[in-house]
């Protein structure tokens, strides 16, 4: 097979597709802008010098990760009217708002990577629910396309369903070309809004980049994502880099019962890319949550500091206001989530 044809690749925006996208004022001739400067050109040998010297050992974790595991008829009930959340593992959430169920970033496999055969970061806890255990979806939320935030196999296994994909623009021609149904799929740019059902669906700023394969770099764009429903409120930072669009979102669209922002995967030569558990518990800050929901650590190995380092300094860091962190284990719902007080499962 011609591996250019591989599906898990996807397909680069053309014809319609990318003559809509490049109405978008972020879009340029070759692709959607980094919002960051460039690389360092000698990344690679600096990586490959800085992952001999760290410790295998201490990336993984030493216990048993505790995970809730949940089977179909766990949602027998209807979907709550309530904000609840569970993370599911990395940047994965299952949330119930106003009678709809919504999975964001939904990456079941064991590998975020174009084949489960074989590859890096293994998981290093089971997904809590299984796509054959998996209830009724009315959303999926999707903020780009790296392998630890889309997963081929799981959207390939559900796509007869009668589900929403709200993707950032340019990610539809991939959903498309995977089969998805084109009436269930919705591209929104930076500040624009769908009204769906009972809930308010808002795209806002990210500091990142996409690609699947060689030829799609940033060929779609990156987003976090507002849901507002019942009067409640939650931020999903996606993937990015400290902003100081931050602030702005927590002043157009704040303030929100909860902030789901990724902590992990740092690293001095990709500031730009992902935040330090310092920048997230800012970008809390600045977006006027009431808690933090700490995501994007403990599932893979994506850097090169300690499992655990992400939730222990972002702790420290929080330590006069830890009631603030939500640190639920890996399948637990968070109900009530004023109200929830942070636990210590890390060690």
């Amino acid at each position: 097979m011609n591996i250019l044809q591989y599906k898990t690749f996807g397909k680069r925006p053309s014809g319609e597709d990318l003559e809509r996208i490049k109405k978008s004022p972020y879009y340029r001739k070759r692709g959607f802008v980094f919002m960051g400067t460039k690389p360092s050109t000698n990344i690679a040998s600096e990586l490959m010098r800085e992952y001999r010297q760290s410790s295998k050992q201490q990336r993984s974790p030493k216990i048993e990760i505790p995970v809730i595991h949940h089977l179909k008829s766990d949602f027998d009930a209807e979907p709550s009217q309530q904000l609840k959340v569970m993370w599911l593992g990395h940047a994965g959430l299952l949330i119930e708002l106003a009678g709809k169920r919504i999975l964001v970033d939904p990456v079941l496999g064991n590998r975020p990577s174009p084949t489960q055969a074989f590859g890096p970061a293994k998981r290093f806890h089971p997904a809590p629910i299984s796509i054959k255990q998996l209830p009724h979806i009315d959303y999926i939320v999707i903020s780009h396309n790296h392998y630890d935030h889309l997963d081929y196999e799981f959207i390939n296994a559900i796509k007869h369903r009668n589900i929403k994909y709200l993707l950032p623009l340019g990610l539809g021609a991939t959903f498309k070309y995977w089969g998805v149904k084109v009436n269930n799929i919705y591209e929104v740019n930076w500040h624009e809004q769908l009204q769906l059902d009972n809930l308010t669906f808002t795209a806002a700023d990210a500091k990142h980049y996409s690609g699947r394969f060689l030829n799609d770099r940033n060929a779609s764009f990156w987003n976090s994502w507002i849901i507002e429903g019942n009067n409640e409120k939650l931020f999903i930072s996606g993937d990015s880099g400290f902003i100081n669009a931050y602030k702005n979102i927590g002043e157009q669209y704040g303030p929100f019962d909860l902030a789901a922002i990724a902590i992990g995967a740092y690293h001095r030569l990709w500031p730009e890319n992902h935040k330090t558990p310092e920048e997230a518990w800012q970008a809390f800050k600045d977006v006027q949550a009431k808690k933090i929901l700490p995501v994007h650590w403990a599932t893979f190995d994506l850097a090169l500091h300690p499992w655990a380092e992400p939730i222990e300094r972002l702790v420290k860091i929080a330590a006069n206001e830890s009631n603030k962190i939500c640190t639920p284990k890996i399948g637990e719902w968070l109900v009530d989530i004023e109200k929830m007080k942070p636990k210590k499962w890390w060690n």
